[in-house]
């Protein structure tokens, strides 16, 4: 480690909402409490890493309250190796602990082939995407 180097760092931010129309309705996918969090250790014998994590709490769908989304917790990592001055080798996972969790929820009507011509009020979700990895080089010049 390079003397007067950082060997760690952390990170924490975290923000908590009460969002309401004027007539105290709520406001759909107002998430009402996020954090982030991270730990990065630096130059640990040509390696450094971290761990992050992201929290979106729940959130009302409709106005009433009656129908909400559920938390989602995430996970990513990385490892990084300076090979040499020039080359150094990074690893990254994302979604770490491969959550079944969603990214995005909506709640309204919807209509499909055999449903009631009225329509169904129901859960509409984009699930996070699966734990995946991606490798990478950097050369310096």
């Amino acid at each position: 480690m390079r003397a007067g180097a950082e060997s760690a760092r952390s990170s924490l931010d975290v923000a908590v909402s009460r969002a309401r129309f004027d007539n105290g309705d709520r406001i759909p996918n107002a998430v009402e409490r996020v954090a982030s969090a991270g730990l990065t250790l630096l130059d640990r014998a040509a390696f450094s890493g971290g761990l992050r994590v992201r929290y979106l709490g729940e959130a009302p769908l409709i106005e009433d309250n009656s129908a909400r989304s559920d938390a989602t917790t995430i996970f990513n990592a990385q490892l990084s190796y300076q090979a040499t001055p020039a080359i150094t080798l990074r690893t990254e996972v994302f979604n770490l602990f491969d959550a079944n969790d969603n990214d995005i929820t909506y709640f309204y009507m919807s209509l499909l082939q055999g449903e009631p011509a009225s329509g169904v009020d129901d859960f509409h979700i984009h699930p996070v995407e699966p734990r995946s990895v991606r490798l990478g080089i950097r050369w310096r010049l």
